[in-house]
């Protein structure tokens, strides 16, 4: 966890077997539970726009942030943190997942192109998660069931914020990191 909150302080529970979870466990648990469930929500034409949203958010609040808060002790409420698949303009006043490259170059695809992201280019900026994607479908909008059908959550939809702290980088907005190539981890503010 990085706690960039002004008051640290404990006031909520917490529970013991939660400690022995990392952040990235705790992610890629989510992640897990949404591509076995993707297929079910294909069959009753939930894999997308309004009907994903309003099951993909709650459950990532709750297998997600209300983890983060019986790990670490902090009371966390829908309002204070971000929501799944949003895109935040400010970093500063959600709590939020960041992520961490393992290794460099990390390799960010987007509508771009394919880019390669130094360490030094990433020194100071912010690595700000979004959702789990494929990289080619987004489930807020139009998927075909045939589509969704084929679609695997390999990849982490990020946004990079620039080192002046809470600036998205437009250029850098919908980039697409696999995710056996990052770490995860909650941010307190």
């Amino acid at each position: 966890m990085i706690d960039r909150r002004e008051n640290p302080v404990i006031n909520y529970g917490i529970e013991e077997n939660l400690q022995k979870l990392s952040d990235t466990e705790i992610m890629m648990n989510f992640l897990e539970i949404i591509g076995k469930k993707y297929p079910n929500l294909i069959r009753v034409d939930a894999h997308c726009y309004d009907p994903w949203d309003s099951i993909a958010e709650p459950l990532y609040f709750t297998t997600v942030f209300k983890t983060f808060s019986w790990k670490y002790g902090i009371k966390l409420e829908v309002k204070n943190c971000q929501v799944y698949e949003s895109d935040v303009s400010t970093v500063n006043d959600k709590n939020h997942i960041e992520c961490r490259p393992k290794k460099y170059p990390l390799i960010c695809e987007s509508f771009q192109g394919r880019r390669e992201l130094s360490k030094e280019f990433l020194c100071n900026k912010k690595i700000v998660f979004v959702c789990f994607s494929d990289g080619v479908n987004a489930t807020t909008g139009s998927i075909s069931p045939e589509e969704a059908s084929k679609m695997k959550f390999a990849k982490a939809d990020v946004i990079i914020i620039s080192d002046n702290g809470d600036k998205v980088m437009r250029e850098y907005k919908c980039c697409f990191i696999d995710v056996q190539d990052i770490d995860f981890e909650f941010v307190a503010v």
